[in-house]
C-alpha cells in the first residue's frame, strides 16, 4: 500500500477537504461530500428571521436559497442538512472546499513516514496545530495501513485459491482418467489372459513386484523426462505456462522445483489481487512481474533440466536390472503387466490430487481467517505540550525585530551627521595648500585654536594669489679705460 493511497481515505473519511470559517466548525458536523462535487469558496447568510438562507459562490453570486431545514448544496454534491440550532438568526459566514485530491496530497506532503533499518517497523509522524485532530488523522492513517493491508491478503489469498482450484480440477480430471483406464482394462480383458493366473516363479526367485517395479519405475522416469521436455519447450517456443510441471510424478517428488512451483503460484496470486488496485505500471506490479518472469524463464527450466538429468541418470541405473529380470518378465502375462503400471498411475494421480486438494483446502482456510501482516503497535495520542513553542518565538522574534528598528533609528542620524554639515561651535587656525574644486582644503594641517575669532566672523573668501617676486636685474658698469 502507498502512501496517497491511504491519504486519499483519510481525507474523505476525516473531511480534511472542507475548511470552515473560524468559529464555525460545530455548524458543519453532518457535512459530507458525493463521489462528484464542486470545490470551490462558499457564503452562507441567514436572513434576520432565521428561516432562510443564501448560499452564495467566490464571487457573490446566488446559488441557492431556501428554507432552514432544508439540504444547502445538494446540487453542488454537498450533503449538509444544518439545523436553525446550529444556523441562527443573521448568520453569516464562509467555507472553502477542496478537491478530495488536493486534501489528500496536502496530508500526504505533512506526513513523515519512516521505517526502521530492518524493515520492520513504520512510524508515522504529523504536525498541527489541534493536538487532539492531529492524533486521529495519524490514528486514521495508521488504521489505514491496518485495513488495507488485510483486504491485499484476502485478495492475494482469493486468487491463490483460485489458481489451486484451477489445478485441483485438473489434477482430477487426471485422476479420473487413470481410474477410466484401468478400469477398461479390467473389463474388456477377455480370452486366455482373463483365466490365465500369473505363472509361478522359481523357486527362491524375486518375486513379480520385484521383477515389475524396476521396470515400471523405468517407463515411469521415461515418461515423466518426455513429459517435462514437453513443458519446456512449449514455454520456450510460444511462450507457454509451466502449470503442466505440477501434473508430472517426478516434479512432485523434486523438494526444489515443487518449492519453485509453489512461489510461483503465490507471487501469481499476489499479482492477480494487486491487478485489482494498481496497473502494470505501479512499482509493487513491476516487481512481481519481473520476479515471475525470473522463476518462469530462468530458475524453473534450470531445475528442470537439473531434474532431468537425474532422471537419465536413474534409467541408466535401472537398466542392468530390468535387463537381468527380462527373462522373468517374459513369463508374466502382458494383462498383468499393463494393470499394475495403470494401477501405478492411479496411485501416482491419486497422491497428486490429494497433495493440490490439501493446499486448496489450507488458502480457503487462510482466507476465511485472515489476519492482517501489519499492526499498530503504538497508537497517537494527543500530546499535552506543544512540540515548538510558537507564543516563545514570536515574543523573541519581536524583541529582535524592535531591537534592530531601534539600533537603526540611533546609528541613521550619526551617520548622516559624520559625512553631512555640521554647525560650527570654535574656530581653529589651519594651514593648507590651496581649495580643490569641490570646495575642500587640500592638505590641511592644524596650527591651533582661536577663541578670541566668533564663528560667524569666519567666510570664506577669494584665495589671494600671492605676487610674484621682484626678479633680479643684471646690472652692467662699463669703466672708463686708463692709459698708462
Amino acid at each position: 500500500m502507498t502512501l496517497s493511497q491511504a491519504a486519499d481515505e483519510v481525507a474523505r473519511e476525516l473531511r480534511l477537504y472542507l475548511a470552515p470559517e473560524r468559529g464555525w466548525a460545530a455548524a458543519f458536523a453532518g457535512f459530507t461530500v458525493s463521489d462528484a462535487y464542486r470545490p470551490g469558496r462558499y457564503r452562507v447568510v441567514v436572513d434576520g428571521t432565521g428561516r432562510n438562507f443564501r448560499l452564495a459562490g467566490a464571487g457573490g453570486e446566488g446559488l441557492q436559497q431556501g428554507a432552514i431545514g432544508d439540504s444547502v448544496g445538494a446540487a453542488l454534491g454537498f450533503q449538509w442538512v444544518p439545523t436553525a440550532a446550529v444556523l441562527p438568526a443573521g448568520s453569516d459566514f464562509t467555507f472553502t472546499v477542496r478537491p478530495l485530491r488536493d486534501a489528500a496530497k496536502r496530508l500526504g506532503n505533512a506526513l513523515t513516514v519512516t521505517m526502521d533499518q530492518g524493515g520492520n517497523f513504520l512510524r508515522v509522524g504529523l504536525t498541527g496545530e489541534d493536538p487532539a485532530h492531529t492524533a486521529a488523522t495519524v490514528n486514521a492513517v495508521a488504521q489505514r495501513f491496518v485495513a488495507v493491508g488485510a483486504e491485499l491478503k484476502r485478495a492475494k489469498l482469493n486468487q491463490l485459491g483460485q489458481l489451486l482450484d484451477e489445478q485441483r480440477q485438473a489434477a482430477r480430471e487426471n485422476l479420473q482418467r487413470a481410474e477410466s483406464a484401468l478400469e477398461q482394462l479390467e473389463v474388456t480383458a477377455v480370452g486366455p489372459d482373463l483365466a490365465a493366473a500369473p505363472v509361478p516363479p522359481p523357486a527362491g526367485g524375486p518375486s513379480f513386484g520385484t521383477l515389475l517395479g524396476p521396470k515400471l519405475e523405468q517407463e515411469q522416469l521415461r515418461r515423466d523426462r518426455d513429459a517435462i521436455e514437453r513443458v519446456l519447450v512449449h514455454m520456450r517456443d510460444s511462450g507457454g505456462s509451466p502449470d503442466g510441471l505440477a501434473f508430472i510424478g517426478a516434479v512432485q517428488r523434486s523438494p526444489d522445483v515443487s518449492q519453485v512451483l509453489r512461489d510461483l503460484t503465490a507471487k501469481q496470486a499476489e499479482r492477480r489481487a494487486l491487478a485489482t488496485r494498481y496497473t502494470d505500471d505501479h512499482p509493487a506490479v513491476r516487481r512481481l512481474i519481473g520476479e515471475i518472469e525470473l522463476l518462469e524463464q530462468s530458475t524453473l527450466p534450470t531445475l528442470a533440466q537439473s531434474l532431468i538429468a537425474e532422471l537419465t541418470a536413474r534409467e541408466r541405473v535401472l537398466a542392468p536390472q530390468v535387463a537381468a529380470g527380462d527373462r522373468e518378465l517374459r513369463r508374466i502375462p502382458q494383462r498383468a503387466i499393463d494393470e499394475a503400471r495403470r494401477r501405478r498411475d492411479v496411485e501416482l494421480a491419486t497422491t497428486l490430487y490429494t497433495a493440490v486438494q490439501q493446499r486448496y483446502d489450507e488458502a480457503r482456510l487462510a482466507e476465511a481467517s485472515t489476519v492482517a501482516d501489519v499492526r499498530v503497535l503504538d497508537t497517537a495520542v494527543a500530546p499535552q505540550e506543544p512540540l515548538k513553542d510558537a507564543a516563545s518565538r514570536f515574543i523573541i522574534l519581536g524583541f529582535a525585530v524592535g531591537l534592530g528598528v531601534g539600533l537603526v533609528g540611533a546609528v541613521a542620524p550619526l551617520a548622516a551627521q559624520a559625512y553631512g554639515a555640521r554647525e560650527p561651535r570654535m574656530v581653529v587656525a589651519v594651514r593648507f595648500s590651496e581649495w580643490d574644486g569641490n570646495g575642500q582644503l587640500r592638505f590641511p594641517i592644524f596650527s591651533g585654536l582661536r577663541p578670541e575669532v566668533s564663528p560667524q566672523e569666519c567666510v570664506r573668501t577669494a584665495m589671494v594669489e600671492p605676487p610674484e617676486p621682484a626678479r633680479p636685474r643684471r646690472l652692467e658698469i662699463q669703466l672708463p679705460r686708463l692709459l698708462i
